[in-house]
């Protein structure tokens, strides 16, 4: 699906480019079905073929996957889904979502392309959240000096995952961080049941319990889900 949503763009490039080429290559109209999530899709322009490669404009492909395309004339670029803003009025790292609060997000990797949405459904902490986890393991270790255990209830529902694919939930799609952001370590427990973990398809909803360490001082720590490798994207969630 990547591969197949890079040919859209560099696909609309093609179209709305004039003289990259002296001559311009012959384009085709697609003589193929096309699938969308198992079921018949006839796109409006159509696909066409050019040089073995399927192309399609990008809006077609934006109402297909349910994927906002806007054109920001300021800085005169195409943006394709959504970001979370690192100012204004909605959640971001420096404004997490309230507990209860669902957000969505789209994640696209090369090993996953799926959209989904997450929310943090309860959160209990301190001495309550430790005779919780003791209670699901009597091995389990308590928390560290000066620190103590945050146990979230959290609920992943994947509203489209892209090739029918199925995308996997565990505690490890999320980070938690201080109120002055900085990342905590993970701390090896067994979480109460339901713990979060299972594979989910389009439709579907993982829903269950993580554990996480906090320092006892720390007020208003919080969650992210989604994270880039350079701490972009993601959405944030309050653990307060």
């Amino acid at each position: 699906m990547k591969r197949f949503i890079s040919g859209v763009i560099i696909g609309a490039l093609l179209f709305c480019s004039t003289g990259l080429w002296a001559e311009a290559p012959m384009a085709t109209v697609a003589d193929f079905k096309i699938l969308l999530n198992g079921a018949p899709f006839n796109p409006n322009p159509p696909a066409v073929v050019i040089n073995g490669s399927t192309y399609l404009p990008l809006r077609v492909m934006s109402n297909a996957l349910n994927i906002p395309i806007t054109w920001n004339e300021t800085l005169r670029q195409v943006e394709i889904g959504t970001a979370a803003s690192p100012t204004g009025g909605g959640y971001h790292r420096s404004n997490p979502a309230p507990v209860g609060t669902p957000q969505t997000i789209q994640v696209s990797t090369y090993s996953a392309d799926y959209k989904a949405t997450v929310t943090v459904l309860e959160v209990q902490r301190g001495a309550a959240a430790w005779d919780t986890v003791l209670s699901a393991n009597v091995n389990n270790d308590a928390p560290d000096e000066g620190y103590e255990y945050i146990l979230a209830k959290v609920s992943v529902k994947a509203d489209l995952v892209s090739e029918d694919k199925a995308i996997s939930v565990s505690k490890y799609d999320f980070d938690c961080f201080s109120s002055q952001s900085e990342e905590y370590a993970s701390k090896s427990v067994t979480a109460p049941k339901p713990v979060l973990s299972g594979k989910i398809y389009t439709g579907g909803k993982a829903e269950g319990y993580i554990v996480l360490q906090v320092k006892i001082s720390d007020s208003a720590p919080k969650l992210a889900y989604g994270l880039d490798r350079d701490g972009t994207g993601g959405i944030w969630f309050s653990l307060k």
